[in-house]
């Protein structure tokens, strides 16, 4: 018997009519399936669920159906994700944006909003959002025209493009809310990015003036000894909204250990390098940070994975912890790839548990690991990336054969859980051009092929973030709504 066939009889018509009564009967009946679905929906309360869901078992977005193999994306899956949203449109369902996938087109399209979307001389010099170190331009980089591209996500024609970036409204979207960004250098950069974003580099005098330094009120006092404060908060008194940076390369609660000295190590002071200012690294347990100030956080964007690494374990003196106690040598949480996967994992869930899903109230990210792009050596063998052009051959919707694009470790941990993947890899991993390489220190014997020159690579994630802040908060859709001279009262 065919699939979804009825048997009924079906007179006349002879033997070449059978199949499309059959055929009409089938869809009769499938009508009739589909209309009482549509019914029990109504009643129900289901009237929001996808129909595509409900009739095809196609998932509302992509993150549902994250593969656990450690492959690149092929173009099979590129037309199956592109089939799927088409049929879920077709269907009555919500096409699910994926703004990972796509391309880099040249920024000269009247709808597209002017690129640089600021300067990084005047935002590093006029009002210091931005480390000079990171301004290629402050630098002479001579060829700034990797500034002039913008990203364009695959299903764009489907509503899937980029909200264009506009600072009045995401500081709206943002009223008495608190955004904060945690995770390593490269978090620093997409913070430092948006505050660029927001006040034009710093030409927006109206929106400066505006803020003020509220880091005591999270803790982030600079000690004189140090070169930096664990972190920044600035306020924007017009919307009273936050944005954070915690530096926090793990993610994890670090403790100093308290080491027992005998009478002769006191006298003598000779400890062994391998014992002297250990630290306690718990894996099962979130940065202090995270567990002190997390009821606070609207949007919380986290990311971690570049110090995850031998070199860094032995600089830093981690002594791993689980549950209060080490980790002990034989165990497999000494392998630095599974202790990564652990700790992000018990991180993304002691988040995902505390986030209140009755008011639908906070987002939190994961982002994914941005790209290191360095050629003929690394960081500290001379590895350069000064020489990489914009590839147009590889500006393709597709990964190549053999590319990794994608951040597993990432991705798994936020399956069935309520973080969202702020996914950047491909995107960021077409673009070696950009990369700080020989225009950042004044040592040019040594490049920077890990962080990105500013404007560049990491305001596109700002607007990939701002794009899911709307829709998150998509009824305060007004524009040019601050009312600046009231906000100076």
């Amino acid at each position: 018997m065919e699939p979804y066939m009825i048997r009924s009889s079906c007179k006349g018509g002879g033997g070449g009519l059978g199949p499309i009564c059959w055929t009409w009967r089938a869809k009769s009946s499938l009508l009739f399936l589909t209309a009482m679905v549509l019914s029990m929906m109504f009643l129900m309360g289901w009237e929001a669920a996808p129909l595509s869901i409900l009739l095809f078992g196609i998932p509302a977005r992509a993150e549902d159906s994250i593969p656990a193999a450690a492959v690149a994306v092929s173009s099979s899956r590129a037309a199956d994700a592109a089939t799927t949203s088409q049929l879920a449109a077709t269907a009555g369902g919500p096409v699910s944006c994926d703004y990972s996938s796509g391309k880099w087109v040249p920024a000269d399209d009247a709808a597209a909003a002017p690129r640089p979307l600021y300067s990084g001389k005047e935002c590093s010099q006029r009002w210091s959002w931005l480390t000079p170190e990171w301004s290629c331009e402050l630098n002479n980089r001579p060829d700034l025209s990797y500034e002039q591209f913008r990203w364009q996500p695959s299903n764009y024609a489907q509503g899937c493009d980029l909200t264009p970036f506009h600072a009045h409204t995401f500081l709206e979207r943002l009223r008495n809310k608190v955004l904060a960004f945690v995770g390593d250098s490269l978090a620093r950069q997409q913070y430092q990015s948006l505050m660029c974003m927001i006040t034009a580099g710093g030409k927006d005098d109206q929106i400066n003036m505006m803020v003020e330094d509220v880091g005591p009120d999270y803790g982030f006092q600079r000690a004189n000894e140090t070169r930096r404060a664990a972190g920044v908060a600035n306020h924007f008194k017009a919307t009273n909204t936050t944005i954070i940076f915690y530096w926090s390369v793990t993610l994890c609660h670090e403790e100093t250990l308290q080491i027992e000295l005998t009478k002769t190590q006191r006298k003598t002071l000779t400890l062994s390098s391998a014992t002297a200012g250990s630290v306690a690294l718990h894996l099962d347990q979130p940065a202090h940070f995270l567990r002190d100030y997390f009821t606070k956080f609207d949007v919380l964007v986290l990311n971690s994975g570049h110090h995850w690494n031998n070199g860094k374990k032995q600089v830093n003196k981690w002594q791993f912890y689980v549950n209060g106690h080490p980790v002990t040598p034989t165990d497999d949480l000494q392998v630095i790839s599974n202790a990564y996967k652990f700790a992000m994992n018990a991180t993304v869930r002691w988040v995902s548990e505390r986030i209140d899903n009755t008011t639908n109230h906070k987002q939190v990210f994961y982002r994914t690991i941005s790209p290191r792009h360095f050629r003929n050596g690394d960081w500290n063998t001379g590895g350069t990336c000064d020489s990489i052009s914009f590839e147009a051959d590889k500006n393709v919707t597709v990964p190549q054969q053999g590319v990794i694009v994608r951040d597993l470790v990432a991705e798994n941990a936020v399956v069935g859980t309520n973080v969202q993947l702020l996914n950047i890899t491909f995107l960021s991993q077409l673009r070696g051009e950009a990369h700080i390489s020989k225009y950042g220190r004044s040592n040019h014997a040594t490049q920077d092929c890990l962080h990105w020159c500013l404007p560049g690579i990491p305001d596109t994630w700002n607007e990939i973030l701002f794009t899911h802040i709307s829709d998150k908060y998509q009824d305060l859709a007004n524009y040019n709504f601050i009312d600046l001279d009231s906000s100076r009262s």
